[in-house]
């Protein structure tokens, strides 16, 4: 009785002393008890378990007089963090191999999968203020893990801002970059207007429209602008057109009475006067007299002695020239041009019309003739 409690306690022993890594083999005193036959009966596993990452495997056999216990090999080691599942002891509030930290739950330096928290990590952490998390800059988050918005101050590209802050000269109000014709106005940039382009009200360049600014908008009902009369354009912004009653001398418009073009009306076909201008002279055609137009429209002309001391005029044939159909009312001059017995005078500046009558000194071939400084009236019936 002795000797089997004494080869009892040996063997429990030896199995204490040859057993695997954290393991026991139970049945190490049944099998090693007996007839010193070998017994392949695998161990349980029994006593503590290794930490996450040793998986030991019970594989020993009992011999005789003892027990071989497990030969556990590691195959597990440390993995990491998983994307989105924690380790399985994360939240106990205990850092384990596995973890970066473990604050028993999200907080604001540890994620809710027990790492380190930090913005860009693709772990949202409302704990540590952040609103989202995309590992990045993202269409719908900014990359300091806050929505994005337009006006907080931080650029995102990939949300299609260009800009941010507040309206400046070189950013919109909607964080795009400043262009006339985006149709967000921008008086720092020196809009005054954007319609996104052409309007009745806004010229391209998004100034107001207006004729006369060399912008023009077909919009506002401009059919040119070239800030005045030039050779294609009037300065009320139509083209040029012979008979639209606008004299546009850029154009060689000489007259234009609005009406529809025709000759013998005192303005041509083509705009030109059909009567003389003021200053236009001649001489008699006969005498070689000198001549001066005072004043002249398409039924009369004022005409007057251009030279010291007049000379001798035939108004009949003078007033056919000018393309009148004859001459009334004559008188003297007292000596000036373009006047009556006034100040100096010109055709420049004329003074009053007054016919006093007299004057005529004759007739020959050339009809009534008029002597010395005189002035007569050309006119059209």
């Amino acid at each position: 009785m002795f000797r089997s409690v004494t080869a009892l306690l040996s063997l429990a022993l030896v199995a204490c002393a040859t057993g695997g890594d954290g393991t026991d083999d139970g049945n190490a005193l049944s099998a090693g008890f007996g007839d010193g036959g070998n017994d392949s009966t695998p161990g349980s596993a029994g006593g503590t378990t290794g930490s996450p990452g040793d998986s030991g495997s019970g594989s020993g056999a009992a011999t005789q007089g003892g027990s071989q216990g497990d030969t556990g090999a590691d195959t597990g080691g440390e993995t990491g963090v998983a994307d989105s599942t924690p380790p399985p002891n994360c939240g106990d509030g205990i850092v384990d191999r596995d973890e970066q930290c473990d604050d028993g739950a999200e907080s604001a330096t540890c994620t809710s999968l027990c790492s380190i928290s930090s913005c860009g990590d693709g772990i949202v952490n409302v704990s540590a203020s952040e609103s989202c998390d995309d590992a990045g800059e993202s269409a719908t988050c900014d990359d300091d893990c806050t929505f994005v918005e337009c006006g907080d101050l931080v650029v995102n590209a990939t949300a299609g801002e260009a800009c941010e802050g507040k309206q400046t000269a070189l950013c919109d109000i909607d964080c795009t970059a400043v262009e006339c014709g985006d149709g967000t106005l921008n008086t720092l940039a020196g809009e005054v207007c954007d319609d996104g382009g052409e309007s009745a009200s806004c010229d391209v360049d998004c100034t107001p429209a207006s004729c006369g600014d060399a912008v023009a908008n077909m919009a506002a009902g401009e059919a040119c602008d070239d800030a005045g009369d030039s050779v294609t354009c009037d300065a009320d912004c139509t083209a040029v057109e012979c008979g639209d009653g606008d004299i546009n001398v850029a154009a060689g418009e000489e007259c234009d009475d609005g009406m529809p073009p025709a000759n013998n009306d005192g303005c041509s076909a083509s705009c030109e006067s059909e009567f003389p201008h003021p200053c236009d002279a001649g001489t008699d055609p006969i005498t070689g007299s000198g001549w001066v137009v005072c004043s002249a429209d398409a039924n009369e002309a004022w005409i007057s002695h251009s030279a010291a001391g007049g000379g001798n005029f035939h108004p009949d044939l003078i007033c056919a020239q000018l393309g009148y159909a004859g001459y009334t009312f004559t008188g003297g001059t007292c000596g000036n041009v373009c006047g009556f017995c006034e100040g100096p005078t010109s055709c420049m500046a004329p003074g009053a019309q007054n016919f006093a009558g007299g004057g005529e000194c004759g007739t020959d071939v050339g009809g009534t003739i008029l002597c010395f400084t005189v002035q007569w009236l050309c006119v059209n019936p």
